[in-house]
């Protein structure tokens, strides 16, 4: 066996040594992970974010709307909708 073999050899066995441990690490830091239940006091806070992304979800909309409605209606009266700036 000639000493490039050997290296080569060992080089292979290394990597694939260390795949593996980290394919197993993933494996079980993933299966730990999905035992895992969050707690009463992490869900009422994501509830309470939910509904708050919600209020500002539908107050959005709110605005569009209203902004929607003004263009059509300056647009309808012939109003620019840029006014002139100063002395430009």
């Amino acid at each position: 066996m000639a000493p490039n073999d050997a290296l080569a050899a060992i080089f292979v066995f290394t990597s694939l040594s260390a795949a593996i441990v980290g394919v197993a690490h993933y494996w079980y830091k993933g299966r730990a992970a999905s035992r895992l239940t969050p707690s009463a006091d992490i869900e009422k806070r994501l509830a309470r974010l939910e509904v708050a992304i919600d209020d500002m979800t539908n107050e959005i909309g709110r605005m569009t709307e209203s902004h929607r409605y003004l263009t059509a209606a300056l647009t309808q009266r012939g109003i620019p909708l840029e006014a002139p700036r100063g002395s430009e």
